[in-house]
């Protein structure tokens, strides 16, 4: 019996609690989709510490149920596999930080940090213009991470940015 068939019932298992929909934004207007977002947050967290009890021996089995997980599923599946910080993941982060979701962009901005390589500069320095005020300063601070540093040329358009926690983050970074 294969590592992956052992594990595949408690996978399926810690992730039949969460919706398959995208979730809700917490960047809304409206509160009760606030609520709802954090309520999805607190799910997405718990579930992603249920696969984590799986051990790493479970990874290639996070990484095959992640080709058909969508929405909270895939959240919680990607946080669990950021715990282990494999550079075979980096295209799923990157492919997060692309998608479609303001908190999972965000998240995976910070994820990002954790590596130093020039194919994560490029992605995060790419999310510099996310319509996001939250993903720019998260891209910002990922890139004082990672070590791969700030594009010189970049400086004087984050500094014009209209929000004033994409500046912060930028002054935190120069500073």
């Amino acid at each position: 019996m294969s590592v992956t068939s052992i594990h595949r019932p408690r996978v399926r298992s810690a992730l039949k609690d969460l919706p398959q929909y995208p979730g809700h934004s917490a960047d809304t207007a409206n509160d009760d989709d606030r609520l709802l977002a954090v309520q999805e947050g607190f799910m997405i967290n718990h579930a992603a510490a249920l696969l984590l009890q799986l051990g790493a021996d479970a990874i290639p089995e996070l990484r095959a149920a992640l080709g058909e997980a969508r929405g909270l599923r895939r959240q919680a599946i990607v946080n669990a596999l950021w715990h282990y910080r494999q550079a075979q993941d980096i295209p799923v982060f990157i492919e997060e930080l692309q998608s479609g979701e303001t908190n999972q962009r965000r998240q995976a901005a910070t994820f990002l940090a954790a590596f130093n390589r020039p194919e994560i500069r490029d992605a995060l320095t790419g999310a510099l213009t996310d319509p996001q005020p939250i993903v720019r300063a998260a891209v910002i601070r990922s890139l004082r991470r990672s070590g791969a540093g700030l594009p010189q040329n970049l400086r004087p358009t984050l500094l014009r940015d209209p929000d004033p926690g994409v500046r912060q983050a930028l002054i935190e970074r120069t500073g």
